[in-house]
């Protein structure tokens, strides 16, 4: 009987491990499929010549080389984004992902690549001074993203979304919202190359864990992006394209 249970364990294991093609079903087809979002600049968003780039876009590519596929971006909605991988209509996301608890319910994520530290935008001539002056007003974010949750502990009047966090630091810069709440590279580079006369104001609101998504049960695909993402580690890839953002901004 002991040794009938053991068989029984191993027939079901093994049966797992070939339900999980999903390393086999990319090196067969020859490429990785992974989402994004545009908006998000220097991590991906559109150039003057409508070219799809960013530091997202640099390490999904280095993360395709290492596995020996070819790479193919999906530009897709943020609010939308995880639906999407859990309706197989890419294969995984890089696209500076914070990792809550909440998502990890729905997705696996990879170990993380970067971390965000989130700050709050206001523009050079507001009356704000300190993050307690927030309280009662109108904050703008990027739909669905975790900046909601920070923005809500602000004590902010409303909030409002918007498509980008590009689209919010602008809608600052016209008076239509009071502050951004937004990452840090992200502002600081928005308002660097749009010349906005927007500022951080105060010190961060946090730091969050960013990595790479995919779906449950995908282990194969986890385990060997995990292995790539070590790798630019431990190898530099990741702190040279880190410079490469700072030094050419895309």
């Amino acid at each position: 009987m002991i040794f009938a249970a053991i068989a029984v364990f191993l027939f079901v294991a093994a049966c797992s491990c070939d339900r999980d093609d999903s390393l086999g079903r990319i090196r067969q087809a020859g490429h990785i499929s992974l989402a994004t979002s545009a908006g998000y600049s220097p991590f991906s968003f559109y150039n003057d010549r409508k070219e799809l780039v960013g530091f997202d876009i640099e390490v999904a590519r280095e993360v395709a080389k290492r596995l020996g596929v070819n790479l193919k971006i999906v530009d897709t909605p943020w609010e939308g984004i995880i639906e999407g991988l859990n309706a197989r209509r890419y294969d995984g996301i890089i696209g500076s992902m914070s990792v809550t608890e909440a998502r990890r319910s729905v997705v696996s994520f990879s170990t993380p690549y970067y971390y965000s530290r989130t700050r709050v935008m206001v523009r050079m001539n507001s009356p704000l001074k300190t993050h307690a002056d927030l309280e009662g007003k109108k904050i703008g974010i990027a739909v669905g993203t975790t900046f909601e949750k920070d923005a809500v502990r602000t004590g902010a009047k409303s909030i409002q979304p918007y498509a980008s966090d590009d689209q919010a630091l602008l809608e600052l810069h016209r008076g239509n919202v009071d502050a951004v709440v937004t990452d840090e590279i992200v502002g600081t580079y928005t308002v660097t190359r749009k010349k906005l006369p927007i500022k951080s104001l105060g010190s961060p609101l946090g730091e969050e864990q960013i990595a790479a998504a995919f779906r449950k049960g995908d282990n194969a695909l986890l385990s060997a992006v995990n292995d790539a993402l070590k790798a630019m580690h431990k190898d530099g890839a990741l702190r040279r394209l880190t410079e490469k953002m700072a030094r050419e901004g895309y």
